[in-house]
């Protein structure tokens, strides 16, 4: 018995990847229901939904990976949460799921893929022209994430800031302010050591002058 349904889901596996590659949409969501049997995790067969609509261009499809998303974080699978995600944002450009993004990664203290959460999101905000999103995002955010998190996208704020050329009040405050938050944070976490040379390496490249500014900050903090 258990044979003949693991033959039934191949099966139907194969004849779905075929609809799709013909484009014929109603045949793999007809196909999607007997392909259901063989999988008892409803947040797999929400993203399985997802992907069968994602690959017509449905965006029905943001709806059923939200769900999925919602029933992994539900039963702590942070990482598969965070899965499906990252494989949407590689053909969807959406703000919610960038910042949810960024809230899984904060959860499972990974603090790499949050920085590229948090790059793709600024490109979506400039992108579009929303500079000022940007700004008010970075400004909000700092009360709800852990200090150690927020210094290293405050960071990259700034170089985002500075690559796109975008014009911002008191910008030497706001590097001497980033300093700020890179030394009390290596007070009690040294784990931000490398995220701090690297803000230093890229304002040089960046900013000579602003860069200099910042040493000369430093070595009086010193």
């Amino acid at each position: 018995m258990k044979t003949f349904a693991s033959e039934s889901s191949t099966v139907a596996w194969f004849k779905i990847a075929d609809f799709i590659a013909r484009g014929e949409k109603e045949r793999a969501l007809h196909m999607y229901p007997l392909l259901m049997h063989s999988i008892s995790d409803p947040a797999i067969s929400l993203q399985l939904e997802g992907d069968i609509l994602l690959a017509f261009d449905d965006m029905a499809a943001l709806e059923r990976y939200h769900q999925a998303v919602d029933l992994y974080k539900r039963t702590g699978k942070i990482r598969q949460a965070i899965g499906v995600y990252e494989y949407v944002s590689l053909f969807v450009e959406d703000e919610i799921i960038l910042k949810e993004l960024l809230d899984l990664y904060i959860l499972c203290h990974d603090t790499v893929g949050f920085i590229q959460a948090f790059i793709k999101l600024s490109k979506f905000y400039l992108d579009h022209g929303y500079h000022q999103v940007l700004h008010e995002f970075v400004e909000v955010y700092q009360e709800t994430i852990p200090v150690q998190f927020f210094v290293v996208l405050y960071a990259n704020y700034l170089k985002i800031i500075l690559l796109y050329e975008i014009t911002v009040d008191s910008l030497e405050q706001s590097v001497e302010y980033c300093l700020k938050l890179f030394v009390h944070a290596l007070e009690h976490n040294y784990a931000v050591e490398k995220e701090f040379q690297k803000f230093l390496s890229d304002l040089k490249v960046l900013n000579i002058e602003l860069f200099k500014k910042a040493e000369i900050y430093l070595y009086q903090k010193s």
